[in-house]
């Protein structure tokens, strides 16, 4: 899929791990899906090339990055998990995995990678979200909190759970984090999920 900012993320299917099928529908549906499979489940790989100016590719290092050279290796069961949503911005990208980490790489000088920091990041860096309210107002352990959404703006990025919550950090000049203006911080940078989400439902 092409994003903004001239680099490009997809998922890719291996063929080494594939699970039988049963009937000619459900065959032909794999092959038209994953070609390269032969009755096996398919596992996706993380792809990423194109300008990498500011480490937006996560390949660890600044330079465009081609399509031969484009697998991220780290998002595998064995290391930082499998990808599950992945959304780029115009310089920086963010992925959350099946067991709901979250990495962000890029350009972080505005804050929209989330990890507390103003920095370019060429590799991924781990985003952590505060403890999340439940129905009761009490801290419930963010550690079951499921990350069913996330998106970049151009300097922002948002990140939404199955309970409604959603986490913007990042630029916020035009209050598009959606925060109160009569915060005292309202147009600064966020650089970090905050304590307050903003509530969906």
């Amino acid at each position: 899929m092409k994003r903004q900012g001239g680099h490009e993320a997809s998922a890719k299917r291996q063929p080494d791990q594939c699970e039988k099928t049963k009937g000619n529908e459900e065959e032909d549906e794999m092959k038209r899906v994953c070609p390269l499979t032969q009755n096996m489940q398919c596992e996706l790989d993380l792809l990423c090339w194109g300008s990498g100016a500011l480490g937006q590719t996560g390949h660890g290092r600044p330079g465009d990055i081609g399509p031969d050279e484009a697998h991220l290796r780290d998002f595998t069961v064995a290391r930082l998990g499998r990808v599950k949503l992945l959304a780029c911005g115009s310089s920086h990208s963010i992925v959350v995995t099946v067991d709901n980490r979250i990495f962000a790489w890029g350009n972080g000088t505005s804050g929209q990678l989330g990890d507390g920091e103003r920095q370019v990041k060429p590799q991924p860096v781990e985003v952590k979200l505060p403890q999340e309210l439940n129905i009761q107002g009490s801290e419930a352990d963010v550690s079951v909190v499921n990350v069913v959404g996330a998106a970049c703006g151009s300097r922002h990025s948002f990140i939404w759970t199955d309970t409604g919550q959603a986490y913007s950090f990042g630029n916020n000049f035009y209050a598009q984090l959606g925060y109160n203006f009569q915060r005292a911080n309202f147009k600064e940078h966020q650089i970090e999920p905050p304590n307050l989400a903003l509530s969906l439902v």
